[in-house]
């Protein structure tokens, strides 16, 4: 996989079904991960500090079981090309079909209008902020 391929692959990337859970030490959430609309994994951050995981999980949607062993594959591609992209956030594997990478944190569910990609979060994630000087 090229960088460019893992670009677009991750132009496919968006997420659903965002629960936020506030808590004395911050905020928990978990978010599921589409693959061409399709369920690839869940994201989660503890609200404590710490990564953002990314894991192929069993569910149930509009009453269909889903295979795993489909979206551990599609976790797995959505990895691999994470892993292409040059940032100073890698990827970490955790396990088999288990995954930390902060650039999940950065993903919403819209975007100026418009479902939100994996790779508007990847380049929100590394576009330099300036700030003004107000006098």
């Amino acid at each position: 996989m090229t960088e460019d391929s893992a670009r677009k692959l991750l132009a496919r990337v968006t997420c659903t079904n965002l629960e936020e859970l506030e808590h004395r030490n911050g905020i928990a959430w978990t978010a599921h991960i589409l693959l061409d609309g399709v369920y690839s994994g869940t994201a989660e951050h503890k609200g404590m500090g710490g990564p953002v995981s990314f894991l192929a999980d069993k569910v149930v949607t509009d009453r269909l079981e889903l295979d795993f062993s489909e979206a551990s594959n599609r976790s797995l591609e959505i990895a691999q090309a994470l892993m292409q992209l040059p940032t100073p956030f890698p990827l970490q594997i955790m396990g088999y079909g288990a995954y930390e990478c902060d650039v999940f944190a950065w993903l919403e569910p819209t975007y100026e209008g418009r479902p939100m990609t994996l790779l508007d979060a990847y380049d929100l994630m590394h576009t330099p902020v300036t700030y003004e000087r107000q006098v």
